[in-house]
Formats: C-alpha cells, sequence, structure tokens
C-alpha cells in the first residue's frame, strides 16, 4: 500500500487499484483516467455484469450509444442543442453512456486509454500539420484535410 498527498488529500494506493473518492469531489479536473477505471469496474460487478467478456456486445452498445448522441443533432445546429437546457441534458447522458462504454472496452482489452490517444495523436500531428490549415475554419480547411487524408491512404 502506497500513501500520496496530492491537491485533493491523500490517495490511497492497492495493488494497482485507486479508492474512489466520493462523488462530490468527483469532476474532469481532479478524477484519473485509472478512478474512471475503477467506477465502471465496480458498477458492474455490482450488478454481476463484469463476467461478460464479450467484446463484440460492448462495441455494439457503443455504436448504439452513438446513434442516440446522433439523434440529437439530426436536422440541428450545435447551437440548437446546445443552448436548449433539455437537449443539453440529453446529450449529457449520451456523451456519459460512450465514455462508459469506452472505458468498460479498454478495461476489458486491457487498453491503456491515455497511451493510446497520445499516439494517435501524434499520428495525427504527422498526417494533419497545423501549419497546412488556414487559421480560420472554412471550406479550405475540409479541402486540405481530404487532400492529406487521401494522400495518406494512397500510402497504405
Amino acid at each position: 500500500m502506497r500513501i500520496i498527498k496530492s491537491d485533493l488529500g491523500f490517495r490511497i494506493f492497492r495493488r494497482s487499484r485507486i479508492r474512489l473518492l466520493p462523488e462530490r469531489f468527483m469532476n474532469d479536473k481532479k478524477v484519473t483516467v485509472e478512478q474512471l477505471r475503477e467506477k465502471v469496474r465496480k458498477f458492474r460487478q455490482a450488478r454481476g455484469w463484469e463476467r461478460d467478456k464479450n467484446v463484440k456486445n460492448k462495441v455494439i452498445s457503443l455504436m448504439i450509444e452513438a446513434a442516440e448522441l446522433l439523434e440529437h443533432f439530426q436536422w440541428r445546429e450545435a447551437d440548437e442543442v446546445l443552448l436548449h437546457n433539455q437537449r443539453k441534458s440529453e446529450v449529457v447522458v449520451e456523451l456519459a453512456d460512450l465514455l462508459y462504454w469506452v472505458v468498460a472496452i479498454a478495461d476489458n482489452l486491457e487498453i491503456d486509454l491515455i497511451e493510446a490517444l497520445t499516439n494517435k495523436l501524434k499520428k495525427g500531428e504527422k498526417k494533419y500539420p497545423a501549419h497546412k490549415f488556414p487559421s480560420k475554419l472554412s471550406k479550405s480547411n475540409l479541402e486540405v484535410y481530404y487532400k492529406l487524408r487521401d494522400k495518406a491512404r494512397k500510402r497504405k
């Protein structure tokens, strides 16, 4: 057991499992990905769902939730959704569902999400260098993107 002092007080580490903070202290700035994984694990264990090792079913669930998120934006612009309190709260729920399934899948496959995202961003930096894009969002941004994407696909 290791005890580490942090800005939140003390965190206790046991066998690579992190004790979760009380929910009132949990937010993006204070919770680690490992703590999030542990929260999802405990939720699944409490219901006996951790025995389901079928990743395919989890990926299907992820896609269903992605479609539910998309449904909120169908025929609407983002500001129409985000400025309407009920619609925004529904989007928050769908994003939480997506995050839940991403974490569950990564946990099942023993994928380090920070490492995976860091590697993906590095590849994106090489594939789509920022200096090749105009500073303002425009149609020319899309044209640059498609040219770079097509060039990368031809190399494969």
